[in-house]
């Protein structure tokens, strides 16, 4: 072991580079040293033994690790030694635990053990979680986070996604920090006492037939896959998701229905299929053996809806509105058509219209020929208002076929299936 006199920063600093990598020793402290490599690289080191085996314990480097702190390490790891420890054990062991403890890391326990049993959707918690905040905190300690970095955060997001995205960024990591609390991983949460980023605004946003008509040329000019795909939101008035995870299986065109098994509702729900909604699907291309819409180059559902909404927006001339407010519109619509409140309901497969037992899937089913009526009604309505509207319609032409036939009854086997 070579010495030179004290340590001291300026020593340390002046320490030159050589070929070969080398150590100094401090003489007043046992066994610790700087090492200096070929590279430039200054690194605290201490050298213990434990029985016969000789170990080294990097401590650190300088200058990010300054000397009195190091000489501090050096003595602390001396009294771990003499009671027996291995200091280099115990650096790998507190390495392990702080690892476990970053943001990313009790993200991916959250989502693997509460988020995917407790939360609607584990897939856009953990996009949240992972996209919005772990970029930026992945490596962090989750204890180090804190309620400036929070609103931070929340900030930049409402900036570049939107009022919107901010909230349910908040929402999502409010749930994470208290589910934390829950599991003694943290002692209080950045998030307490912290409101959302942007003002709540009930959703009551119902588009004119002049905006329908628009948002219909729309997406006549786009094609397929999102033109068709918002057509089909216009005229059955379900759901977004819904919609897009159609599968051909699902149709039957003898009978004119959509028999809809995987819905927000989880219960079976029969939506009648308008005449022209058949000539919709009649005429679009089968790129997927599974679903109507599939997505580019994959087995899954179409998805980007954001990317895609921008586009319509330029090309209806149409903007501040949603794909849900497209539902709601449509519920809108058919109450103005006289449709009673009940068969909106049903044809929304709303929860409120939930029976029970025997009782539902007869209910159901009694209300098909109205929800049928209702459905065509509608779309009766849309098409003449696109024939009168120049905006959606070229040459003053009619955009729908002659009606497709159709039986008004369900097959007994749909009967069946929906109540089992």
């Amino acid at each position: 072991m070579s010495t030179n006199g004290k340590f001291t920063d300026l020593k340390i600093k002046n320490l030159p580079v050589k070929l070969k990598q080398y150590e100094l020793f401090d003489p007043t402290l046992a066994n610790f040293g700087i090492r200096v490599s070929p590279g430039g690289t200054k690194a605290f080191v201490f050298y213990y033994y434990l029985g016969r085996k000789k170990s080294r314990l990097t401590l650190g480097r300088y200058p990010h690790l300054s000397l009195s702190d190091a000489r501090e390490m050096a003595r602390t790891a001396q009294k771990r030694v003499a009671e027996g420890h291995d200091p280099h054990a115990d650096k790998l062991r507190d390495r392990d635990q702080q690892h476990t403890t970053t943001f990313s890391a009790v993200v991916d326990r959250y989502i693997e053990n509460y988020a995917k049993v407790f939360t609607q959707s584990s897939i856009a918690t953990q996009r949240i979680l992972n996209k919005d905040f772990g970029s930026q905190w992945e490596k962090l300690q989750i204890g180090a986070i804190d309620k400036k970095m929070v609103l931070k955060r929340l900030e930049e997001i409402r900036k570049r996604q939107g009022p919107s995205a901010a909230n349910h960024g908040f929402t999502a990591l409010r749930a994470f920090f208290n589910w934390c609390l829950a599991q003694d991983i943290l002692t209080d949460s950045p998030c307490r006492s912290l409101k959302k980023p942007a003002p709540e605004n009930s959703r009551d946003r119902v588009l004119t037939d002049d905006e329908i008509s628009a948002v219909w040329s729309g997406t006549e000019k786009m094609g397929y896959p999102f033109g068709p795909f918002v057509q089909l939101l216009i005229l059955t008035g379900q759901r977004r998701n819904e919609v897009a995870k159609l599968r051909w299986v699902d149709l039957d065109f003898e009978q004119n229905i959509w028999l809809q098994r995987d819905n927000k509702s989880k219960r079976a729900h029969i939506v009648p299929l308008s005449p022209q909604a058949v000539k919709i699907l009649k005429g679009l291309p089968r790129l997927s053996e599974e679903f109507v819409f599939p997505a580019r180059g994959s087995d899954r559902a179409i998805s980007g809806f954001s990317k895609w909404k921008k586009k319509l927006d330029q090309l209806s001339r149409t903007s501040v509105w949603t794909l849900h407010d497209l539902r709601r519109t449509t519920a809108t619509k058919l109450a103005q058509l006289g449709v009673e409140p009940h068969i909106t309901e049903f044809v929304l497969n709303h929860s409120s219209q939930v029976l029970k037992g025997v009782a539902s899937v007869y209910n159901r089913h009694a209300y098909i020929d109205e929800k049928r009526d209702a459905l065509e009604q509608w779309a009766n309505h849309l098409q003449n208002e696109l024939c009168d509207t120049k905006k959606s319609i070229e040459n003053e032409q009619d955009v729908f076929s002659a009606p497709a036939p159709r039986s008004s009854k369900p097959d007994p086997m749909i009967l069946t299936e929906l109540a089992l």
